[in-house]
């Protein structure tokens, strides 16, 4: 079986603390499985018995198509495909 732990959620609190009640509480919960996943090299646990693997976020908030957007430009783009702005917008986006 394998288990993918949000990295702040769990091993973010558990590598950032030396919290060891916390820790013993978790670790009972992971020791169910035979793989962890989690999402960056400092979310390790060393003294943990169970393989991890990394598996870094499919987007990256750093990249730059993934930067904030200055009012200008929202502004250029809303014009450009005629997105009229008298009323609320709601929105997705995904990738495919």
């Amino acid at each position: 079986w394998i288990t993918a732990f949000a990295g702040m959620t769990v091993f973010g609190l558990l590598t950032s603390s030396s919290n060891n009640e916390m820790y013993d509480f978790i670790k009972g919960y992971i020791l169910k499985y035979d793989l962890a996943i989690i999402s960056n090299e400092k979310y390790r646990m060393k003294n943990l018995p169970v393989e991890q693997r990394i598996v870094y976020p499919a987007i990256d908030p750093l990249s730059s198509k993934n930067m904030e957007l200055s009012q200008e430009d929202i502004a250029k783009y809303l014009h450009k495909f005629g997105i009229k702005t008298d009323k609320p917008l709601l929105m997705h986006s995904s990738k495919v």
